[in-house]
């Protein structure tokens, strides 16, 4: 008794750059496993061809060669297998850095789609000198610079007379 084949379901999509129509499948357990020992190998050349070998098995069209497509259809194609694949959400987990500035604009951002949380509390802190202090500095520097000596300033040529 032979083993029963499973049909993985079909799907299509137009590509944005010249709105060819491809057909693909959802990629199965032995791509994903490609992918995850590619992303465990920390390697840039594994992860390559373990995109494009998965893209290989997953797109149908025969029309089409996933090795010659623009880069940016080539992602909106993974994009979309992908979340055939594993679903069109992905959670992430954010560690928040407070010094940060890079993090705290994009932060601020995400307020104006309503549909993200609205984030309060402290984006971004910088830490710098205050003025009182800054201002104790800049006289401790000039007294080191300069000894105080009155009968100097007096007989100093920086003296006017009142008339």
């Amino acid at each position: 008794m032979a083993l029963p084949i499973i049909v993985a379901p079909e799907y299509t999509t137009n590509l944005p750059s010249n709105g060819l129509e491809v057909k693909y499948r959802p990629f199965l357990v032995k791509e994903e496993k490609l992918l995850l020992f590619a992303a465990e190998s920390g390697e840039k050349d594994d992860m390559i061809n373990s995109v494009c070998q998965m893209m290989n098995n997953c797109v149908i069209s025969p029309e089409l060669d996933p090795h010659i497509l623009p880069y940016f259809d080539f992602e909106y194609l993974f994009l979309h297998i992908r979340a055939k694949s594993v679903g069109e959400t992905a959670e992430f987990k954010l560690k928040h850095d407070k010094e940060d500035k890079n993090l705290a604009m994009l932060l601020s951002e995400i307020t104006y789609n309503p549909e993200l949380p609205v984030p309060i509390g402290i984006l971004y802190q910088e830490t710098k000198s205050t003025y009182d202090d800054m201002m104790t500095n800049q006289i401790e520097e000039a007294k080191q610079k300069n000894e105080p000596d009155l009968e100097k300033l007096f007989s100093g040529t920086n003296s006017w007379v009142v008339d």
